[in-house]
C-alpha cells in the first residue's frame, strides 16, 4: 500500500524539521509533497537542498499564496495526474502531529484500497496522552466541533485537526472542485463526503501533539469567519438537497 503525505507550507524555513524528513526514507511506502504556498522566505531553498538525493520528496511552489485548502487541492491533482493509487493524506509543515504516529495510525486503519475512508487525527485530552495544546485554542476548538456537529450530523470531537487521510479514490471526488471559502476547508471536507454512499469515517485520538509555536491562526480568527461557516453550510444543503441523509459509518478508535 502506497502512501502519500502532502504537507503544506508558507514561511516555514524555522519550522521545517529536515532531519525528521530525511528519517522517513526508512518508511519504504511513504513518499512526500510539499507544496510551498507564496512562501517570501527560503522555504523552497531549503526543500531543494534535499530534493536531489530523495527521490521520494517531491515539490510544488505557488507564486502567491492561496491558501491551506486551495494548495492540497491543488497537490491532490498533481497526484491525480501521476494515476496514483493508496492513500493520500496532509500534516502541517510543524509535525504537530508526528509523522510517525500518522504512518501507524494509516498503516493500522487502511487494510482495503477499495474501501472509501475518510480517516482523520483527534487532540482528545485525557491523562494518558500527551495533548499539548492552548486552553483558548482548545476552547474555540470544542465550540467550533458542537456547531459543525449540528451542521453534518457527524458525532466528530476534532474537526480541525491537521492530520487527515483518505482513500485515493475518495481524495479525487473530495478535491474536484474549488472550497468556497478560504478558512474552513476541512469542514467542507465533510460536508462534501456526505455526499457520496458509504463513505466509513474513522476518528482516532492522538497520543501525541504539540502546539508548536509560530502558528499562522489566532483564536480570534474562528469567530471573525463564523458568518462564512454559515454561509458554506447553507451553499451544501441548498446544493446537495438534504442527501447528508445518506448512509455511512463512524468509528471512533480509542
Amino acid at each position: 500500500m502506497k502512501i502519500i503525505v502532502i504537507i503544506p507550507c508558507f514561511n516555514e524555513e524555522n519550522r521545517l524539521d529536515i532531519k525528521k524528513i530525511i528519517e522517513l526514507s526508512q518508511v519504504p511506502e511513504l513518499e512526500l509533497l510539499f507544496v510551498d504556498d507564496g512562501s517570501v522566505d527560503d522555504t523552497s531553498a531549503l526543500i531543494r537542498s534535499i530534493l536531489v538525493e530523495n527521490n521520494w520528496i517531491h515539490l510544488i511552489v505557488n507564486e502567491e499564496n492561496c491558501g491551506k485548502g486551495p494548495a492540497i487541492r491543488k497537490a491532490v491533482s498533481w497526484i491525480k495526474g501521476k494515476d496514483y493509487t493508496g492513500v493520500i493524506a496532509f500534516l502541517d509543515a510543524d509535525f504537530a502531529t508526528s509523522p510517525d504516529e500518522a504512518i501507524r495510525i494509516i498503516r493500522e486503519n487502511f487494510l482495503k484500497d477499495s474501501q472509501r475512508i475518510f480517516l482523520f487525527g483527534s487532540r482528545v485530552r485525557v491523562v494518558s496522552r500527551d495533548i499539548n495544546r492552548k486552553i483558548t485554542r482548545q476552547i474555540c476548538g470544542r465550540l467550533f466541533s458542537r456547531i459543525v456537529n449540528v451542521m453534518t450530523k457527524l458525532p466528530v470531537y476534532d474537526f480541525q485537526c491537521g492530520f487527515k487521510a483518505f482513500s485515493s479514490e475518495l481524495a479525487y471526488q473530495l478535491f474536484d472542485e474549488s472550497f468556497k471559502t478560504r478558512w474552513f476547508f476541512d469542514t467542507e471536507l465533510f460536508m462534501r463526503s456526505r455526499m457520496i454512499q458509504d463513505v466509513s469515517f474513522i476518528e482516532v485520538p492522538l497520543d501525541v501533539w504539540i502546539d508548536c509555536a509560530g502558528s499562522k491562526l489566532k483564536p480570534i480568527d474562528f469567530v471573525m469567519t463564523l458568518p462564512n461557516l454559515f454561509l458554506i453550510y447553507m451553499y451544501y444543503r441548498q446544493v446537495n438537497k438534504f442527501v447528508m441523509r445518506k448512509r455511512f459509518k463512524y468509528v471512533f478508535r480509542d
